[in-house]
C-alpha cells in the first residue's frame, strides 16, 4: 500500500505544474525532524500511524476484520525571511489543496477502500519554515479461516 501511495505522491504535481515534493520518503520515526530545519523547498515524509481493527465476524470458521489504516504524509514548507510565517500560511493552504486533490478517493491497492482525510494539523515551526501533519484513512479486511 505504501509503496502505490509513494509512486502517486511522486507523480503528483501543483497548479504550476511543479512537482509537488522535491524530496519524498518514507520513514517510521518523524519526531527529530520537526525540530530540524527543512532541507528542500518542499519535502514529504510518508509515516504511519494507526491500525485500528473491528471485529465483523468471529466464530468456529474463521474471523473477519475490517482494518481501518491510518497514514501521515508529514510535510516541511520552506519559508525564508517570513519570521511570522505570513507566507508560509499561504502556502500551506495551497499545498493540502493541492495534496488532498491527489490523494482523496485513491485506491492504493486491490481491496482497499478510497482515501479519506483522517485530520490534519500544524506539527511545528522551523527556523526556515513549517511542519504539517496531513493525515489519510483507508479500509480493508482480513480474514482467517480454521481447519476444522
Amino acid at each position: 500500500m505504501y509503496s502505490a501511495i509513494e509512486q502517486q505522491l511522486k507523480q503528483a504535481a501543483n497548479n504550476q505544474g511543479q512537482s509537488l515534493f522535491l524530496q519524498l520518503e518514507s520513514v517510521l520515526d518523524f519526531s527529530e525532524l520537526k525540530s530540524q530545519a527543512i532541507v528542500k523547498p518542499r519535502c514529504g515524509y510518508l509515516v504511519p500511524i494507526s491500525q485500528k481493527p473491528t471485529v465483523m465476524v468471529n466464530d468456529n470458521a474463521g474471523s473477519i476484520h475490517q482494518i481501518e489504516e491510518t497514514f501521515g504524509v508529514f510535510i516541511g514548507l520552506q519559508s525564508i525571511n517570513d519570521p511570522k510565517m505570513k507566507k508560509a500560511n499561504a502556502l500551506i493552504h495551497q499545498f493540502i489543496a493541492d495534496l488532498r486533490r491527489e490523494l482523496l478517493g485513491f485506491s492504493p491497492k486491490a481491496g482497499y477502500q478510497p482515501l479519506t482525510l483522517a485530520g490534519s494539523n500544524l506539527s511545528s515551526i522551523a527556523s526556515n519554515g513549517i511542519w504539517w501533519l496531513e493525515r489519510f484513512s483507508t479500509t480493508y479486511y482480513l480474514e482467517s479461516t480454521y481447519d476444522q
